[in-house]
């Protein structure tokens, strides 16, 4: 497929649609200078171009240069609020850089607009502090058969969300 995609951008070198198929295709076999450098290249044709913002997102967070990639999923977002993707990818680099409440913003936003990672990777990075982080966790725990963890996990997430009730007066 490269040599195929290569061959193309030889006689049509601004072709943003394949350059991005190459970027993903240079990901995927783990050439992640090629990739990096096809989204560059896709930003200098057009500055706007989602696709290639949230790659380099995606990238920068895979090789835990999350202080790089987020303001790349910043400008995605800012484009499409509503960018599960760009959502993700900028609280794993905004996690990376230490920017702790944005990361727990963002994940919750890409979990909430149903993002499968979202919350799993928001508990690698922030431990079981919400109520659904700790249901999760007990239904893991009860899964390898320590039931009294689980029991206690239940306990915990209970309590978090009769706190989280109260501090919403939702009582």
């Amino acid at each position: 497929a490269i040599t195929v995609l290569n061959d193309w951008l030889a006689s049509h070198p601004e072709d943003v649609h394949v350059l991005e198929r190459r970027a993903w295709h240079n990901y995927q076999l783990s050439q992640d200078d090629a990739a990096e450098a096809d989204y560059r290249r896709i930003l200098d044709i057009d500055p706007n171009h989602i696709k290639a913002l949230v790659g380099l997102a995606q990238l920068c967070g895979v090789t835990k240069r999350g202080e790089t990639g987020l303001p790349f999923a910043e400008r995605a977002i800012g484009l499409d609020r509503w960018n599960r993707d760009a959502l993700f990818h900028g609280a794993v680099c905004a996690a990376q850089a230490k920017h702790e409440h944005r990361a727990r913003e963002l994940f919750d936003d890409a979990h909430r607009l149903g993002d499968t990672n979202a919350a799993k990777h928001r508990r690698h990075y922030f431990g079981d502090e919400t109520a659904h982080d700790q249901f999760s966790a007990a239904l893991a725990i009860g899964s390898r058969g320590d039931k009294v963890g689980a029991a206690e996990a239940f306990e915990q997430a209970t309590n978090l969300f009769e706190a989280r009730v109260k501090v919403k007066g939702d009582e």
